[in-house]
C-alpha cells in the first residue's frame, strides 16, 4: 500500500499554529487579569498605593508624632515591595524609629515610599511632625578631687583606699545608664517615666585634688587630674542629647583649680600648674587663640560662660558672684528679657568669708600670699566689713558689704530662679533669703528667696565619702518650661556599696520656674 504525504500548504499551518500558540497563551492571560504584563503591574501597585499609611501609636497622629512609626514594607493589596526613605533620618529612620528633637521646635519630616511590582515603580510621600520633648534635662556634679583616695577606713564597694579614677568611673557608669531609667513616682516633672536624653552635664569645680606631696593627696598634678577627668567623663561618657550629639560638659573653676594654677602658701608640686584652668577656660570661652600656659594672666582670663538651653539661660561663673562678676552678670542680664529662666552655676554658695578676696595689702593684680589670702576674686575685702572687737581686716572676716550686693543684685533679677555649687561637700536644697548680708529682712514681705543646691562629692563628701558610701549622690534636674517648674532629684548612685550599677533615689523637690522674689 502506498502511503499518502501531507501536502506543503498543510505543513505551513500547523508551522503557524506552533508559533501562534504562545501568543494566544499571553492575551488570554492579560484579558483575565494575569500579571505577566505591565498593566497588570500597574493594577497591584496602584491598588497597593491607594490603601498605604503610616501606622502610629495610640495617641499620635501625621502632625503629632511622640512614639515609634510602622512603616510597611510590602503592599496590602497587589503585594508590591515598599522601600522608604526619609528627609531627617534621625528622627524618623526609614525602620520607623522615631528620636525626638530637643525642647524648642518641633521637626518636619518628609517620608517617602517607594512600591515596586514587576516593571512598575511608584512613589508615595507623607508628611509628618515629630513633636519637640516636653522638658529640658542636665546632671550636675561637683568636687571629682582626680588625685585623692578614699578617706581612711572608709570602705567603697569592698575596698578602702581607692583611687579616686576608679570611684568617679563608678559614679560615670550610673550615669550612662540615666536614659533607660524610671523616674521615681514623687509628684515631680517627668515622675514615672525613663529619663531618656539629657541635653547637658554640668560641674562646678574642684575637678582634681589640689596638688599638695603625699599623703595629703595622691600626688596628682593639675595636668594629670584633669587628664583622668577627660578619660572618665569627657570621652567616657556615653549620654547622647535630643538631636543624637554626645552631651556637652559645661563648667567652671574652683578653689583647686585656682590654687594649682596660681601657686600659694603651700608647698605644691609642681610649685604651679595652670592645665585645670586653661582646660576649662578654652571649652568654656572659646577663645580666637587657646589660652597656654605661658599666656594664662588670672588678672585677665576669668570664666563667664552663659549657655542657653532650650530658651533657658544657664550661666556658668568664675568661683562666686563677686564685683567683676556682678559686672558681667548686669550686662549680660540687661539683654535677657525678665520672663525668661535663669540659673546660676559656681563653685561656692553665696555666703562667704574674706580668705578668697584679695590680700587689703595687695596692689590689685599681685598675689603677695600673705595673712591666709588666697587672692582668687579681683576685689579687696572692704573696710566696712570690719565689726568690733576685729581690729583689721582677715581671711575669716564676713564681707557683709560684699554679700549685701550679691543679695540686692538677685533680688533686683527676679528671673534667676536657682543657684548651683558645690564646694561643701554634700547634697542639700535649700532657700537663701539674704542672710549675712545686710538686705536680709525676715519681716519685708518681698524679701529674696532664691533656691540654692549643693552637691556631694564622690570623694569628699561629709556625709557620704566620710562615713557611708551608700549615701554618696550627685543631681538630675529635669525643667518643664510649659508648667514653668523644674525638678531636683539626689541620684543616690552607690546604694548597696556593692559593684555594678545600683542606684537609688534620695531627696527630690520640685521648684517654680518664675520669679522667685515673694
Amino acid at each position: 500500500m502506498q502511503l499518502s504525504h501531507p501536502s506543503r500548504p498543510s505543513v505551513a499551518r500547523h508551522v503557524l499554529k506552533a508559533l501562534l500558540a504562545p501568543v494566544l497563551l499571553l492575551a488570554l492571560a492579560v484579558s483575565c487579569g494575569g500579571s505577566s504584563s505591565g498593566a497588570g503591574d500597574a493594577d497591584r501597585v496602584s491598588a497597593d498605593v491607594s490603601i498605604l499609611d503610616v501606622g502610629y501609636a495610640t495617641g499620635d497622629s501625621a502632625t503629632s508624632v511622640t512614639k515609634n512609626v510602622t512603616l510597611p514594607t510590602a503592599g496590602a493589596a497587589g503585594a508590591s515591595s515598599i522601600t522608604w526613605d526619609s528627609s531627617k533620618a534621625y528622627n524618623i529612620s526609614t525602620k520607623g524609629v522615631v528620636n525626638r528633637p530637643p525642647y524648642g521646635a518641633d521637626v518636619p519630616v518628609t517620608l517617602t515610599a517607594t512600591l515596586n511590582y514587576g516593571t512598575i515603580q511608584t512613589t508615595k510621600t507623607f508628611n509628618l511632625t515629630v513633636k519637640q520633648v516636653p522638658t529640658i534635662q542636665f546632671i550636675f556634679h561637683s568636687d571629682n578631687h582626680f588625685g585623692d583616695a578614699t578617706k581612711a577606713g572608709v570602705v567603697f564597694q569592698g575596698s578602702t583606699n581607692v583611687d579616686s579614677f576608679i570611684v568617679n568611673g563608678k559614679m560615670r557608669d550610673v550615669m550612662n545608664v540615666l536614659p533607660t531609667t524610671v523616674a521615681p513616682s514623687d509628684y515631680g516633672v517627668g515622675a514615672g517615666v525613663a529619663f531618656g536624653n539629657f541635653d547637658f552635664i554640668a560641674q562646678t569645680g574642684d575637678i582634681g585634688s589640689k596638688s599638695v606631696p603625699i599623703p595629703d593627696s595622691n600626688g596628682n598634678s593639675a595636668t594629670v587630674s584633669f587628664g583622668q577627668f577627660k578619660t572618665i567623663y569627657l570621652d567616657g561618657l556615653t549620654l547622647k542629647d535630643n538631636t543624637g550629639t554626645p552631651i556637652p560638659h559645661f563648667m567652671t573653676v574652683g578653689n583647686h583649680e585656682l590654687g594649682n594654677a596660681l601657686g600659694g602658701p603651700d608647698v605644691m608640686v609642681p610649685a604651679k600648674d595652670p592645665a585645670g584652668v586653661i582646660e576649662i577656660y578654652n571649652r568654656m570661652m572659646n577663645p580666637a587663640t587657646p589660652l597656654t600656659a605661658a599666656t594664662f594672666d588670672y588678672n585677665k582670663h576669668k570664666i563667664f560662660a552663659p549657655r542657653v538651653v532650650g530658651g533657658i539661660h544657664f550661666i556658668f561663673l568664675n568661683m562666686w558672684l563677686d564685683a567683676e562678676m556682678l559686672e558681667k552678670m548686669t550686662a549680660y542680664i540687661a539683654t535677657v528679657p525678665t520672663t525668661t529662666p535663669v540659673m546660676l552655676f559656681m563653685h561656692t554658695p553665696p555666703e562667704q568669708t574674706g580668705q578668697y578676696f584679695r590680700d587689703p595689702a595687695s596692689n590689685g593684680t599681685d598675689f603677695p600670699w600673705a595673712g591666709g589670702f588666697n587672692n582668687y576674686f579681683r576685689d579687696k575685702l572692704n573696710p566696712l566689713d570690719l565689726i568690733a572687737p576685729a581690729t583689721a581686716l582677715g581671711p575669716n572676716t564676713v564681707p557683709i558689704k560684699e554679700v549685701t550686693a550679691v543679695a540686692t543684685f538677685l533680688k533686683a533679677h527676679t528671673n534667676i530662679v536657682a543657684w548651683f555649687h558645690g564646694h561643701d561637700n554634700f547634697n542639700q536644697f535649700r532657700t537663701w533669703n539674704g542672710e549675712s548680708g545686710a538686705d536680709f529682712n525676715a519681716n519685708d514681705k518681698n524679701w529674696l528667696s532664691i533656691p540654692i543646691f549643693r552637691v556631694d562629692s564622690p570623694m569628699k563628701g561629709k556625709d557620704a565619702a566620710a562615713k557611708d558610701y551608700t549615701k554618696a549622690s550627685f543631681q538630675v534636674i529635669t525643667i518643664d518650661p510649659v508648667k514653668k517648674e523644674f525638678t531636683v532629684r539626689e541620684c543616690l548612685w552607690n546604694k548597696t556599696n556593692t559593684a555594678g550599677v545600683n542606684l537609688a533615689w534620695g531627696m527630690t523637690e520640685t521648684f517654680p520656674l518664675t520669679n522667685r522674689v515673694r
